[in-house]
């Protein structure tokens, strides 16, 4: 996979900005209350000087679970309330972990336990 393959890497105002949105949706259109605990999963894409094991134990030092599959990594953790604030913590750290090792960012989902 090229730099050109990979998806635009948000900055940190507009990463904040479209997981505010996101939140203010599912809470709209959905019976997902806020403060929910979840499963958060972040998705990371390698790009051309991405380190792998590096990437698994910074994310590792912090507590996150890390799986690798469909050409993605990613980083995993448990009982999360579903709010923009404890979002914003894991998003921004897994971010910034993520981008000094090669991936960027590709998205979060959750599970609900």
């Amino acid at each position: 996979m090229t730099m050109s393959d990979l998806p635009e890497q948000l900055s940190p105002q507009e990463a904040y900005a479209l997981t505010a949105m996101t939140l203010e949706q599912i809470f709209g259109d959905s019976d997902v209350a806020e403060g929910t605990p979840v499963t958060l999963d972040f998705d990371l894409l390698a790009g051309p000087e991405a380190r792998a094991a590096d990437l698994t134990r910074a994310l590792g030092m912090f507590g996150y679970q890390v799986s690798e599959g469909d050409g993605k990594v990613t980083a995993s953790v448990s009982d999360v309330p579903l709010t923009l604030a404890d979002i914003w913590t894991h998003e921004e750290r897994i971010t910034t972990i993520a981008v000094a090792r090669g991936y960027i960012s590709d998205g979060w989902g959750f599970l609900e336990p």
